[in-house]
């Protein structure tokens, strides 16, 4: 009799519980089948992006990049004693916060920052060749330049043989 009690007890609980999750189940159905949805279009979304990004690549094959961000202690050094002294061939590239801010498609530079390997600070230097991204970080240079009160004549020198 006590065994009885006991396993219509515990299969009350299991049918509960089971009925409990089938309702449950049901209820974020469709949020699980949007979030489905909404992950199959992020993927595809992202391989035609990327399809895209690399054709961009290939249409400003050669371009130079001069990158550098709105740090306050080396935006005015940057924009007063390193811009005036690129040539003109070399493409500026100032990153307002997270936005680039150049004459090119802004979804595919910030591809291209996101996509920086060497990632030990601004400035980057940034060269397509052959639809690829090569990037060169110059931080280390250019503060101790900056503050050591160097010659901007060797930065300007590093900075031109990443472009050969």
């Amino acid at each position: 009799m006590i065994t009885r009690q006991i396993n219509f007890k515990s299969w009350l609980t299991m049918g509960s519980l089971f009925l409990i999750g089938l309702g449950l189940f049901l209820l974020f159905s469709p949020l699980l089948f949007l979030f489905i949805l909404i992950a199959i279009y992020s993927y595809f979304d992202n391989i035609t992006f990327n399809k895209k990004y690399k054709e961009y690549l290939l249409t400003i094959d050669g371009t130079n990049f001069f990158c550098y961000n709105n740090r306050a202690n080396s935006k005015d050094f940057i924009e007063k004693n390193i811009l005036p002294t690129l040539t003109p061939d070399i493409k500026v590239i100032y990153l307002d916060g997270k936005t680039p801010k150049s004459e090119y498609d802004q979804g595919f530079i910030s591809k291209a920052l996101y996509s920086i390997s060497d990632r030990k600070g601004f400035p980057y230097l940034l060269k397509i060749s052959d639809g690829q991204l090569f990037d060169k970080s110059i931080n280390n240079d250019f503060y101790n330049t900056m503050n050591q009160n160097k010659d901007i004549g060797q930065l300007s020198k590093k900075i031109n043989s990443f472009y050969q």
